[in-house]
């Protein structure tokens, strides 16, 4: 059952601010299972967790195409925080792919200095 913010939370609520703080806003709440959180509210407020964590940043990653490192809700808790300090980093780094034929000895040989 979703619990209320204002049970959790004495701060008055301040409204997420663009669309990537709406974004990952809507993602913490859902998966903290409260009914909303603003810019100013802390992760551990809602009793977040380190697999919560993980969820948040993976679905965060899903929905954005973003990539996120899940230490950052401890670093940066507040979503204004997490969001405006470049933990929500955007584009998503490709690995190039593998060559066919490139085994470990091939990578090796064109490491070596000429």
């Amino acid at each position: 059952m979703t619990e209320s913010r204002e049970q959790l939370v004495d701060a008055e609520y301040e409204p997420p601010q663009g669309p990537l703080e709406t974004t990952v806003a809507h993602i913490l709440a859902e998966i903290l299972d409260v009914d909303r959180i603003g810019r100013s509210d802390s992760f551990y407020n809602f009793g977040g967790t380190s697999l919560q964590a993980i969820r948040i940043c993976t679905r965060i990653g899903r929905q954005t195409r973003r990539h996120v490192n899940p230490a950052s809700p401890f670093e940066f808790e507040t979503l204004s925080e997490f969001v405006s300090q470049g933990r929500v980093v955007s584009g998503v780094r490709a690995v190039p792919p593998k060559r066919r034929g490139a085994g470990p000895a091939e990578l090796l040989r064109a490491a070596r200095p000429a």
